[in-house]
């Protein structure tokens, strides 16, 4: 009777674990499934998980798969991992896996993505990662081995994309707009989060004028007229006029 008592507690404790350890994404490799599964419900899905073992655990950030390329002999995953705000920043994990049902999870605080998604490309047993721009260069991950480097080139040709540049005439245009009993001196650090996260963004593409921009903001806040769309291209984003 006490056998089957002890059996009967350890099977409740398993199914408890079991759903303690919720899952919300998976991604399926040539050598397995990678995991991304939360610990404990009140917190972020922050752990992530291979042939039943933790490889990294961030408790108090999300995790979620971008991308896997395929090389000679194993997979590389790319993994975010965020704060899980609109538009927020993060970083990326790599996650090498092989036919060896091994895995190796690369970190390197310089493995960020500031402009867009990353993109992967596979040449021999070579992974390079585009990475965007930063401050206007050209940001390359290169993997051989088991070893990341990173290179940096200019990008003179790089510009704001058009539909960008519209966007935030139209949201900068609204958010700057004067308004009774504001402190137009402080607009400029006033304004939303999801707005400064997209200046911070196209800021690191040549020709982007920040500083043109806060003028602009502080000048409409003021009651100036705030400029069309096609000076704003060319005063603000480094576009040509429409």
């Amino acid at each position: 009777m006490r056998r089957w008592l002890t059996a009967l507690l350890l099977m409740l404790t398993a199914a408890g674990a079991y759903a303690a350890a919720e899952q919300i994404a998976w991604e399926t490799t040539r050598f397995g499934t990678l995991r991304i599964i939360r610990d404990v419900p009140t917190r972020p899905f922050g752990t992530l998980r291979y042939q039943g073992k933790t490889l990294f655990r961030a408790p108090d950030q999300y995790l979620s798969f971008d991308s896997i390329a395929e090389l000679p002999g194993r997979d590389a995953a790319l993994v975010f991992v965020g704060d899980g705000g609109s538009g927020g920043g993060g970083r990326y994990l790599l996650v090498l896996l092989d036919n060896r049902k091994k895995a190796r999870v690369l970190q390197d605080p310089r493995l960020v993505s500031l402009t867009r998604p990353p993109q992967l490309t596979v040449v021999g047993q070579t992974l390079h990662i585009d990475l965007g721009l930063s401050q206007g260069l050209k940001r390359t991950a290169t993997l051989k081995g088991n070893t990341l480097s990173f290179d940096y080139a200019t990008a003179k040709q790089a510009r704001v994309d058009s539909a960008d540049c519209d966007w935030l005439h139209q949201e900068a245009g609204n958010v700057c707009a004067p308004q009774a009993g504001r402190d137009c001196s402080k607009v400029v650090g006033d304004r939303p989060q999801y707005v400064e996260r997209a200046i911070n963004r196209l800021g690191n593409y040549p020709g982007f004028e920040r500083q043109t921009l806060d003028v602009l903001c502080v000048n409409r806040c003021n009651g100036n007229d705030w400029p069309s769309l096609s000076e704003f291209h060319r005063q603000v984003c480094g576009l040509p006029s429409l």
